[in-house]
């Protein structure tokens, strides 16, 4: 007898395949938390592929890793009034892991199968991790017992998508292949529509003519960031890459988002299914399928024309969808000035590749650079934004580097950090060289404005104030509900905006030098004491 566990809607129709495969002829049982059951109203009908359903609490079972104990006794408990044996299952195919019933299994253990998060998870482990590190005890179990990862010692092998998986992954003999949209694209139309009307009853979707299918997640939720800020992230990518689009999302089945309200002339599909399921959905399937870093796109990306794509620098991990005022700002300045070839240093290039594709900037070579040993043409533009170093130390090299630089090549620092990388004391001259240009944004509304409405600033390095400071741009964010403008400041102005900055600069080498300091003494201390 084998046990299946399934939490997601991913994961369900990723353990029935993966039983009609393989497992076919075994008597197995499915194992869902009693979420899904709210989720899934017609979760009963999974009885044709699995002899019984159980159904457990996974909140209470996390809980109790949360609070220290009650773990063992909840599913000890569990299993003694259900009529199965724990150890009676053969073999235990595990998804979701690294909740409850995972660490569970590995503190009484039991080997087990374990399939990973989603398409391409089992890669980036660190995800997962900055998901789950606010559940301190939880997340160091997962991480002892390897179920991020998969290395675990009680995990026999590991059920992946070997084609996307982070580039220069090395495979293990501990992991095999398995992917579920090809899977379900050779399954035979019946049994691939019978499995997928258990998810929805819904009619084919009819769309218009140029239309894009956004995949939403769920970052408030998950507690990413906040709920404003998923506002803001889905009306920034809707206003810089998708306003030329009819736009239809498919919320995440845990995304509580009112998108119906927040994008008005939108269609939204309420019924909460796989995305794995989306393309046998449409009359006319839309042109393009959009998501910020799910996962669900591997399955799907082949059945579109086109797609548009983050990943989790952009949203998890250091939340640039905030700075891409900056970034178009900065590449239409560019544009407007016609210069062709572009030098990116320190700067997200999916951000870049991504606003440059969908605003139809026509550079003619963009180089993406990972020091500035290199030789920089004449008539080009440089983009530099994260520092490789402590600020204070990366600023002189960077300064040294200004200061040697043709006239004929212009510098954009992003400053998403306000770590001001172009100040140094010992070439404070340099300063007479670089420009503030103002960014603004003009309410276009007055109720439901969730973007910040601060005005914010890149800067701009050239020998000489020359024509190019000149040009200034207007761009309408519809979805947000601003107006966005650059503004080129009097020179009153500019010297006070320049002192600020300056002012600033200053403040954070400060304190990074008294912070260091105080660490040499503290070490010298102890050196002495031994």
């Amino acid at each position: 007898m084998i046990l299946y566990h399934a939490i997601s809607s991913y994961q369900l129709i990723e353990v029935v395949l993966h039983k009609l495969i393989y497992n076919n002829e075994e008597t197995s049982i499915l194992m869902i938390s009693k979420d899904v059951t709210r989720r899934l109203p017609q979760y009963e009908k999974f009885n044709q592929y699995f002899a019984d359903i159980i159904i457990y609490d996974n909140g209470i079972g996390n809980y109790s890793i949360l609070k220290g104990n009650g773990l063992h006794e909840y599913f000890n408990n569990f299993f003694r009034h259900s009529k199965y044996n724990l150890n009676s299952f053969e073999k235990i195919y595990l998804a979701c892991a690294h909740h409850s019933f995972g660490i569970y299994l590995c503190e009484t253990n039991h080997h087990f199968i374990m399939f990973e998060d989603g398409a391409g998870a089992i890669s980036r482990p660190e995800i997962l991790e900055l998901v789950e590190k606010k559940f301190v005890n939880k997340n160091e179990l997962a991480k002892k017992y390897g179920l991020y990862n998969g290395l675990g010692n009680l995990i026999d092998y590991c059920i992946y998508n070997a084609k996307f998986q982070e580039s220069g992954f090395q495979s293990s003999e501990k992991w095999v292949n398995f992917d579920v949209a090809e899977i379900l694209n050779s399954l035979d139309f019946k049994v691939r529509d019978n499995l997928t009307h258990i998810f929805t009853q819904m009619d084919k979707i009819n769309v218009p003519q140029k239309s894009a299918l956004i995949l939403t997640e769920h970052f408030a939720n998950l507690r990413i960031f906040s709920w404003e800020k998923q506002i803001v992230l889905y009306q920034l990518l809707a206003d810089y890459f998708l306003q030329d689009y009819h736009l239809i999302f498919k919320p995440h089945p845990d995304d509580l988002m009112y998108y119906s309200e927040l994008f008005p002339n939108s269609d939204i599909i309420k019924d909460k299914f796989p995305a794995e399921i989306l393309p046998y959905m449409f009359n006319t399937t839309p042109d393009l399928v959009a998501t910020i870093s799910s996962t669900a796109i591997y399955g799907l990306q082949q059945c579109f024309k086109e797609k548009l794509q983050f990943n989790y620098e952009f949203s998890h991990k250091k939340k640039q969808f905030l700075h891409l005022n900056k970034y178009y700002s900065i590449l239409n300045h560019i544009a407007l000035n016609q210069i062709k070839k572009i030098y990116i240093l320190g700067v997200n290039n999916v951000i870049i590749n991504n606003l440059c594709k969908f605003n139809k900037f026509a550079f003619d070579n963009i180089v993406y650079i990972d020091d500035l040993n290199c030789n920089i043409e004449d008539n080009s533009a440089i983009i530099i934004d994260e520092s490789p170093l402590p600020v204070a130390e990366y600023s002189q090299t960077i300064c040294s580097f200004l200061d040697d630089l043709s006239e004929f090549v212009y510098v954009y620092f992003v400053n998403s950090n306000n770590d001001y990388c172009f100040y140094n004391y010992d070439y404070k001259y340099i300063w007479k060289n670089i420009y503030p240009i103002e960014i603004r944004k003009t309410k276009t509304r007055e109720k439901d404005l969730y973007i910040d409405l601060n005005t914010e600033y890149v800067y701009l390095y050239i020998k000489g104030m020359k024509n190019i400071m000149k040009n200034t741009f207007e761009k309408e964010l519809i979805y947000s509900g601003v107006t966005v403008s650059t503004i080129i400041e009097d020179d009153k102005d500019l010297k006070i905006k320049m002192l600020q900055g300056m002012l600033a600069a200053t403040e954070k080498r400060l304190l990074y030098y008294i912070e260091k300091s105080s660490k040499n003494n503290t070490n010298g201390k102890d050196n002495f004491k031994e």
